[in-house]
């Protein structure tokens, strides 16, 4: 981890004591990024914060005609990971993400654990 990158991590921790503990919120990643490039953010966050997580990625990034073209079994899959890190504790999806997406990250996150609940 580089200097600038601890920096980062101390300030989001500072925030995370300072207005998410008192009120129990769960932090959100939602949109921007596909999952694969949202997973480190993820777990930047996931090991400081001591609540909720929840991380709802597009279906990737829009192509040159603003579509989106991962599958709901590559979205999920991907998902699929932050669960088996335990990363996370609720997920969904964004822009690009169907019905379809949502109904196969459940079906292949359903089984596994959510982020520990001690945090709590």
């Amino acid at each position: 981890m580089h200097q600038g990158e601890r920096y980062q991590v101390k300030r989001l921790k500072h925030f995370i004591i300072r207005y998410v503990m008192p009120n129990l919120y769960p932090l959100v990643f939602n949109c921007a990024l596909g999952a694969d490039a949202l997973k480190p953010h993820v777990q930047a966050l996931s090991d400081v914060c001591e609540t909720f997580v929840s991380a709802h990625p597009n279906a990737g990034l829009p192509n040159e005609f603003g579509e989106y073209d991962e599958t709901p079994d590559e979205t999920a899959g991907m998902v699929e990971g932050f669960a088996k890190a335990g990363i996370v504790n609720i997920v969904g999806g964004c822009c690009g993400t169907t019905p379809k997406h949502i109904q196969t990250m459940v079906e292949k996150s359903i089984r596994l654990s959510a982020a520990p609940t001690t945090r709590l």
